[in-house]
């Protein structure tokens, strides 16, 4: 059984705090894959939530009063269950309240896997890098030894998104190519990314089964942008290719 068969057999049970700028694109592709999205924010529930889920997202997209606390809340819950945890910091590289609440949060919870740009890789590994927003912005560093080095210091997967994405553990590390330029132009391609390598995360929580959701996410991209006619309906089709079993 392959690790996309596997999900939509059991249906994993998916709790994103995320964004409310992308959380329908990010449920509605969940569903699509095969798996069942919840996006509970409020710090009074989350523990509760996380208790029946079988992984968590934490995405830093619309950060609000609450949500450090019940990023950790959830987290801490996460990780006395075992269940994978990956984290879109997303603009922390630009703004630094925001990576303000992300060293906060890695001192309280311990993640399976980060999902980010170069830009916000180089804000955690504490190298030099020009952010622009939640773009991934350019600078000197080494995208890969970034990578490493954090996959090291947090025992974690580093998932950093380009023109080539990296795949990388403190013992693997893989390239996957392809896509299609248009994701960029689509608001919520990565934040749908996270939720694609949190759901992979259920069935094994390992560089080698997220590489495969990594890969399936590209060719999703190639071939809708096969049957797409422009921006809009190219992410219909990102949506019905996620349903399909081989690409």
């Amino acid at each position: 059984m392959t690790a996309l068969q596997h999900i939509r057999k059991n249906k994993p049970v998916i709790h994103c705090i995320t964004n409310y700028v992308t959380a329908n694109f990010q449920a509605n592709a969940l569903l699509a894959l095969g798996a069942s999205p919840i996006m509970a924010d409020l710090a009074d529930e989350v523990k509760e939530v996380t208790s029946f889920a079988d992984a968590l997202v934490l995405n830093f997209g619309t950060l609000q009063q609450h949500s450090e606390l019940a990023m950790t809340r959830a987290g801490q819950e996460a990780n006395r269950r075992g269940i994978p945890i990956i984290i879109d910091p997303v603009g922390i590289g630009a703004i630094p309240s925001r990576l303000n609440v992300c060293r906060r949060l890695l001192q309280a919870v311990n993640p399976t896997a980060f999902r980010l740009n170069a830009g916000e890789l180089a804000a955690i590994a504490g190298e030099r890098w020009e952010a622009r927003g939640v773009d991934a912005g350019s600078g000197e560093a080494n995208v890969r030894e970034m990578a490493r080095f954090v996959a090291e210091k947090y025992d974690a997967i580093v998932v950093v998104t380009g023109a080539t994405d990296l795949v990388i553990s403190h013992q693997h590390t893989f390239e996957i190519t392809g896509g299609d330029p248009w994701m960029k132009q689509i608001t919520g391609a990565g934040c749908v990314l996270t939720t694609i390598v949190a759901a992979f995360a259920t069935v094994k929580q390992d560089a080698d089964t997220i590489q495969q959701g990594v890969h399936f996410y590209k060719k999703v991209a190639e071939r809708a942008r096969q049957t797409a006619t422009g921006i809009g309906q190219f992410q219909v089709e990102c949506l019905n290719y996620l349903q399909m079993e081989e690409l």
